[in-house]
């Protein structure tokens, strides 16, 4: 049956037809399962536009009388320094808070000196107690300090551990840690505030190197991001989800059932039903049918329909006539016939016309040849 309605459907005159809505189908399909997999909403963190902390590192170095600088003093230095001839780094610590329009920020802030040992151990030196600050702007100076890491007292601490411990590292870690809490207030948001941008040194016997930034930048994020509502673009045009999701959907229902019904009646219809029918009774009497190519001449003859085929068959033999078959494709009937000498009986199958129909076919044609 698939078979059939499916060579009917592919027929040249519906063909194109056909292969359009079926295209017009997966298209809608692809574009329904794709809206409907997308989120209606989009969470992203507002960091453009956002308040920015920014922490800048300036260090020196003060050295004692050595060949390299013989009266000694604060230098400037690089990324290394020598601890055999430095004894203390001085430093300043700027922290400030940008925005692009004017914000309230309040909260407090510590710096701290941590000495680490791996994951062994570590211990905080304060540098700076914790102060408290309360300041409003477009930039806000939150610390602005100067400090200095006494190398000797962090010798003689790392000594007294190893003693202490028995345990002595090749490497240590010096930080320096401010430490900045509180809240940021802006375009009515309320933004917590926990910054720690850390100054880092490796500590060994030979020297004491660098191993971070000395300026970073961090964006104050509000607590939550912002919720977008998801969009649909094509051409250069922005669309609801929702409403991409409803039309696809929709589109792709409604040609599901164009396609559905093209491939059950959009060509022939219900002459499948009739051809099935027929070929049956063909294929179980097929030696008494005759098919014909050409309407019978019915002139002067009582045209005698039967509701049956059993019925024509029974006529058959009582007047031992043969039954033929005719097949008009153009207007979609066939039939069956017995010719007697005064009467001309007929079968249509119920599925595709009434035996009036039948009766103005066989009206249409004055002679026959036999197939």
């Amino acid at each position: 049956m698939l078979n059939r309605i499916l060579a009917t459907v592919l027929k040249k005159s519906n063909k194109k037809l056909f292969l359009s809505l079926l295209s017009l189908l997966i298209v809608m399909g692809g574009l329904s399962v794709y809206s409907w997999i997308r989120p209606k909403t989009t969470t992203l963190p507002a960091v453009d536009s956002a308040p920015r902390i920014e922490t800048t590192y300036a260090y020196q170095a003060v050295v004692a009388p050595n060949v390299l600088h013989p009266k000694g003093g604060t230098i400037e230095v690089g990324d290394t320094l020598y601890p055999k001839i430095t004894t203390a780094i001085p430093f300043d610590v700027t922290s400030v808070i940008s925005a692009e329009e004017e914000v309230l920020a309040k909260g407090t802030y510590e710096v701290q000196l941590l000495i680490k040992a791996g994951d062994n151990w570590e211990r905080a030196f304060s540098l700076q107690n914790k102060q408290n600050f309360v300041e409003k702007g477009m930039d806000i100076s939150v610390i602005d300090s100067s400090y200095e890491i006494d190398l000797a007292q962090v010798k003689t601490f790392i000594l007294q551990v190893e003693n202490e411990t028995g345990v002595r590292q090749s490497q240590y870690e010096l930080e320096i840690v401010p430490t900045i809490q509180g809240v940021l207030q802006y375009s009515d948001k309320l933004t917590e505030i926990d910054i720690q941008d850390r100054l880092l040194f490796n500590y060994l016997s030979e020297e004491i190197k660098l191993a971070s930034a000395k300026v970073f930048s961090t964006a104050i994020l509000p607590n939550e991001n912002q919720t977008m509502t998801t969009s649909f673009s094509v051409l250069g045009f922005s669309f609801s989800l929702l409403l991409v999701r409803i039309s696809s959907t929709s589109l792709f229902l409604l040609l599901l059932v164009s396609v559905l019904f093209s491939l059950v009646y959009l060509d022939e219809g219900p002459v499948n039903a009739v051809t099935s029918e027929a070929e049956k009774l063909t294929k179980k009497y097929g030696r008494r049918v005759i098919p014909i190519s050409k309407q019978i001449d019915v002139e002067g003859k009582t045209i005698v329909p039967f509701a049956s085929f059993t019925s024509m068959l029974k006529i058959a033999d009582e007047i031992e006539q043969p039954i033929f078959f005719y097949e008009n494709g153009n207007e979609h009937s066939q039939m069956y016939l017995v010719v007697d000498v005064l009467c001309v009986y007929t079968y249509v199958p119920s599925t595709v016309a009434a035996p009036e129909r039948a009766n103005k076919d066989l009206g249409k044609r004055k002679e026959f040849v036999i197939g």
